[in-house]
């Protein structure tokens, strides 16, 4: 469950920016207000998002231009470039819907260390969200993630409405880490259906992201989960 709230914490940071663009004009100026409400962002868990610009059109095919996250202890993500098409106009009916997120390079600096809040709620968000891809062709691990850099790959896709998660993950990080994964979730109803393969280093981002701290090798597994409600 740790692993899927930081990875949700990562994809949230990038689609703050995109939650918000609906509203505002598509010009220079409405560019720049859209930047400007996603900096000025204080989740309480201490997250802070860094935003550059906008290329292109808000209402179709966008550059998203130097994204950066933070937690409370530095610089977690930076993101360059991203190559953004979505439907912006499914924001009325309570949807996020993104056909591709494309990120030819991102660096992963550390693992985010979030604030903890104390409050406990759902883990799904409140709002439909359909992401038809979101890939990372080459993702830049830091020495303070691996202890050394390495170059890794990341494709996923997902489909969340009315509580149900379905999500499809494909992520490799070179010498380190790899890990296949096909979740089908209820997480508010303690129902979940995954289906994995990963291997990882001791040292690598899997393990980190597990708490588990010792090489992992798991799979192809299926598991599940029910529990009465």
């Amino acid at each position: 469950m740790r692993a899927l709230r930081i990875l949700g914490f990562v994809v949230a940071a990038l689609l703050a920016l995109v939650a918000v663009v609906a509203v505002v004009i598509d010009t220079d100026i409405g560019h720049r207000i859209v930047a400007d409400r996603v900096n000025a962002l204080k989740p309480d868990n201490g997250l802070r998002f860094r935003f550059g610009r906008i290329e292109g059109s808000l209402y179709g095919e966008a550059e998203l231009v130097d994204f950066r996250l933070y937690d409370p202890k530095g610089l977690v993500l930076s993101v360059p470039r991203a190559r953004l098409d979505w439907s912006p106009f499914a924001w009325f009916h309570n949807r996020l819907d993104i056909t591709a997120l494309d990120i030819p390079v991102a660096t992963l600096a550390k693992l985010p260390e979030p604030r903890d809040t104390g409050r406990l709620g759902p883990l799904l968000p409140k709002f439909d969200i359909a992401i038809g891809r979101l890939s990372v062709a080459r993702l830049i691990v830091a020495p303070a993630v691996t202890g050394r850099v390495r170059d890794g790959r990341l494709l996923a896709r997902a489909d969340i409405r009315d509580g149900h998660a379905i999500v499809a993950l494909d992520a490799v990080v070179a010498g380190s880490d790899r890990v296949r994964l096909r979740l089908d979730s209820r997480p508010d109803a303690g129902k979940f259906d995954i289906v994995a393969r990963a291997q990882g280093a001791a040292s690598g981002v899997l393990s980190q992201l597990t708490g588990l701290r010792r090489a992992i090798a798991l799979g192809p597994t299926h598991l599940s989960h029910y529990q009465l409600t």
